[in-house]
């Protein structure tokens, strides 16, 4: 190209180099290397559509004559049925070889002949077989590959495996040199292994960049496992025709073994001062792992059987890597699972979560991710193990993680490309796993890895350059390949597939100790409720059978637990009594809904009066298998006109219980709320008829807490209500439609009767638009706002303001929308906590009650929708809540 200049390249400039360096017809080149003939033969007629012009040299006869003739005029009809054969067997990938022979002049001439299926055409290459070449002697070369096999086995590194093959091939062939180059992911490849004559150059350690191997040449080394260039200054020998008449374009040579050279690759290897070749794909996971590149100083022709040995020596080496490689996983994976094992006995059922962050088992979570520091935020609490960057730089890093990545593991090598942090922070944080535990409550544990600063060698700069005349740019090879070094920093060790996926089980497993704790307590709890409790507690399989009797049944029974389990009420009680127990319960489980009656039990010496409230329990599936009874003994009162001191205070002592008992049942709850409605409802219920049948009985105090048991049940109904209705909002599907949001507006004014107070206006900024949305959710939200902006407000003029506007969001259109007030405002570092459940800034009592869960409920719409929300508030100064809902634009 003597009228073309070198240089480095534009982003234009290389664009444009690109484009064509990939559409750059490297299997269709036209050509073929002159070290061999190749013929293009149509099936089923076996006829010579195409051959290469340089037949004369090898047969004596030329290509021109031989078009349109049948194959058997040149190798002869057994020869021919001999080639048929070997074609039939499969779809030749890869390649078939046979031994042919030819008559030339008056002798016979031997060939190596390959043979492989191309658009439907059958192409036949041919090579001089040497003449010292014992065709019938397998033994040496079977020996051959059994002597590598027992190397490669012998081989007790990996770096001595490397090695094995590179020794083997070199021996085999004779080149001056053999590298073996391996790809990384983004197709760089690094020299591991080499054998080489002393005057070579070596290359072991060196890199080289991705495009010196471009991806049409990669796409070619995939699918054909071996190429041979004799000698770079060849002279390319035509195909004639160039176009196939057949399908009237150029045949496709991607399997060929003599197909010509991409220019660019020749110029390449005349920079490096190399005059022949030999490349060995080495394929892992129908994947190209690295190459076998064999370089040679002076032109060399490797026979043809000496490559078919090359080419099994570099298939065994893929085998056996393989085997490398899968050996390793196995290792890894048990690694793996004995840490996992430990982690998993750090989290014994008898050992608290806390257990789990002392120093012993916080180094054992560093050391299991071959990371140089942890932190773990559980609850709240932040510990850290290790080498970790600063508390703001971790804090910022959390932040960072909440708003992008919160419901996912998230890994990287280049955390300083992710986010921007202070150079000392990504000295210790280069590289982060993190595996959220409960996004919620904004749980994390996290792994870093310090910065790993290295030194690489790369042959030669790494830039591409750009080959410049009046037409276009042409990507050219580097004409130096002298050792270029760089620096390369704000890098850490990559984590592995299998260190994500152990540290995102041991995520679940603090998740599932995390839970399993949480509801161990609230079991002990509820055993603790239904074992002190006065009432009397029972429950029955559907057959009858008592499956549980509390305390204070089986004082009422004077018997044991023994002697109750798996007895019926026949065995228990008089059959008068066990008659009507039996109809009561029959009732339930035909109904399936709760009652409340009056009966009698007796113990065998007196009767007692009570008030049960029977329901059943269901499973899954809404299959009854148990029926619950929760029984008050009100005999002394029916006695009695009036109740003791004594009586009173055993009242205020069940009170003080009931109440200790609901708030416990309150965050059971949050388990088990469907179950406990029910409980829950006939608390509430007994109370009112116990209020309704003796208030005139009972003195004021008595009355007073009555009441509050009342209340009490009736907030703990609430709460289980509000939870219950939070973890159905997580899954229940929205039931999107086009809805109107002033109609949402008009709506909330209806349902709000604080709206029709003079001192309170809802006005509207600008008139809403129409969204596509869940619209119970959304009038929910609204709802939800709009009541806590009145409730909240000290204001003589309470103002709320709704209304919408353009976000500033870059990837697409967006909408904004608020609910302002003049409220009494709220703290900034309460801003976050407001959107927790059941968090409350002001006493129960204050500013009109509440669950505290109304919020809760508004964040969860909101991020169900797929959007965020957020606010602004000071004290004394009003709030505005800012919400989007990308998933209902219209």
């Amino acid at each position: 190209m003597s009228t073309a200049q070198r240089r480095q390249l534009t982003d234009t400039e290389l664009e444009q180099a690109l484009e064509g360096c990939a559409t750059e017809p490297f299997h269709t080149p036209g050509s073929i290397q002159p070290h061999g003939i190749m013929f293009v033969i149509s099936e089923p007629d076996m006829t010579i559509r195409q051959a290469s012009a340089n037949l004369a040299d090898f047969i004596g006869r030329p290509a021109s004559g031989l078009l349109n003739q049948p194959i058997s005029d040149v190798i002869g009809k057994s020869q021919t049925r001999t080639l048929q054969s070997v074609v039939t067997t499969g779809e030749l990938q890869p390649v078939k070889s046979t031994v042919l022979t030819v008559r030339t002049e008056g002798a016979l001439r031997r060939f190596d002949a390959m043979a492989h299926r191309s658009q439907g055409h059958i192409v036949l290459e041919m090579e001089l077989a040497p003449a010292e070449e014992r065709h019938d002697d397998l033994q040496q070369f079977y020996d051959r590959l059994r002597r590598f096999s027992t190397k490669l086995r012998e081989a007790s590194t990996l770096e001595k495996t490397h090695q094995t093959i590179v020794d083997e091939i070199r021996d085999l062939t004779g080149i001056d040199r053999v590298k073996l180059y391996r790809f990384d992911e983004d197709w760089n490849g690094a020299v591991i292994a080499e054998n080489k004559a002393d005057h070579m150059p070596s290359y072991l350690g060196q890199h080289f960049p991705s495009w010196d191997i471009p991806e049409p040449a990669r796409r070619l080394f995939s699918k054909n496992y071996l190429r041979l260039i004799a000698d770079i200054h060849y002279e390319p020998v035509p195909i004639i025709p160039t176009f196939s008449p057949l399908i009237n374009e150029p045949t496709d040579l991607s399997y060929s073994v003599l197909r010509s050279v991409s220019p660019v690759h020749i110029e390449y290897l005349d920079n490096m001062n190399i005059r022949a070749s030999l490349t060995i794909s080495i394929i892992q996971n129908q994947t190209l792992w690295g190459l076998v590149a064999c370089h040679h100083n002076e032109p060399k022709h490797v026979p043809y059987r000496a490559r078919m040995a090359a080419e099994l020596i570099g298939h065994i080496f893929s085998s056996h890597l393989s085997t490398l490689v899968e050996s390793e996983k196995a290792d890894l994976a048990q690694r793996q699972r004995t840490m996992l094992a430990e982690v998993g006995a750090a989290l014994a059922p008898e050992r608290t979560l806390s257990s789990l962050l002392d120093g012993t088992n916080g180094m054992l979570l560093v050391q299991a991710m071959d990371a140089d520091g942890l932190v773990c935020r559980i609850d709240g609490e932040m510990v850290t193990f290790g080498d970790v960057p600063s508390k703001s730089a971790t804090r910022r890093i959390l932040a960072w993680l909440e708003e992008t990545h919160p419901a996912r593991v998230f890994s990287t090598h280049r955390l300083g490309d992710e986010i921007d942090l202070p150079a000392r922070a990504v000295a210790y944080a280069a590289g982060l796993l993190a595996v959220p535990i409960e996004n919620a409550a904004g749980d994390y544990v996290l792994w870093f890895r310090k910065e790993i600063s290295r030194e690489v060698k790369w042959a030669g700069k790494p830039e591409k350059q750009v080959s410049v005349d009046s037409a276009s740019f042409r990507l050219t090879p580097r004409a130096s390949f002298d050792i270029w070094r760089e620096k390369v920093s704000g890098s850490a060790l990559k984590w592995t597939v299998g260190q994500v996926a152990a540290a995102e089980r041991i995520g679940r497993m603090i998740l599932e100790k995390k839970v399993k704790d949480e509801l161990r307590q609230y079991e002990a709890d509820l055993n603790a409720i239904l074992k002190h409790s006065s009432a009397l507690i029972t429950m029955k399989d559907t057959q009858g059978r008592y499956l549980f009797a509390n305390r204070s049944m089986l004082q009422l029974l004077e018997k044991d637990v023994t002697e109750v389990l798996r007895r019926t009420d026949d065995d228990l009680f008089p059959p008068e009594i066990a008659t009507r127990l039996r109809e009561s319960d029959a009732q339930v489980l035909t109904d399936g809904e709760p009652v409340t009656l009056e009966e009698e039990l007796a113990d065998g010496q007196s009767r007692h009066h009570m008030i049960t409230v029977k329901f059943p329990l269901y499973r899954p599936g809404n299959e009854i298998y148990a029926l619950c009874s929760i029984a008050t003994d009100i005999s002394e009162r029916k006695r009695a006109e009036g109740l003791s001191r004594r009586y009173a205070r055993d009242l205020e002592t069940a009170n003080r219980n009931l109440t200790r008992s609901n708030q416990e049942l309150d965050e059971f709850a949050y388990i088990a709320s469907h179950d406990l409605k029910e409980p829950l409802r006939g608390i509430h219920t007994i109370g009112s008829i116990l209020l309704q049948d003796y208030e005139d009985k009972l003195d004021e105090a008595a009355c007073k807490k009555l009441r509050r048991v009342t209340e009490l049940s009736k907030r703990m109904s609430t709460l289980v209500n509000d939870l219950y209705y939070y973890s159905r909002l997580g899954r229940t599907e929205l039931a999107v439609q086009q809805i109107d949001l002033n109609e949402v507006i008009a709506d909330v004014r209806q349902t709000l009767p604080a709206l029709d107070d003079d001192h309170v206006r809802l006005v509207t900024a600008k008139p809403l638009p129409s969204i596509v949305c869940d619209t119970l959710r959304v009038t929910e939200l609204y709802r939800n706002l709009v009541s806590n902006a009145i409730k909240y407000n000290e204001s003589d003029e309470k103002r709320i303001e709704v209304g919408c506007a353009e976000g500033e969001n870059q990837d697409r259109r967006e909408l904004v929308f608020h609910v302002k007030d003049n409220g009494i405002g709220i703290p900034e570092d309460m801003h976050d906590e407001v959107f927790r459940i059941f968090k409350r800034l002001h006493k129960a009592q204050d500013y009109g009650g509440g669950t505290g869960s109304g919020l809760t409920f508004v964040k969860k719409i909101v991020e169900n929708h797929g959007g965020r929300i957020w606010l602004e508030s000071a004290v004394g100064r009003g709030t505005t809540f800012f919400f989007t809902l990308p998933g209902g634009e219209t």
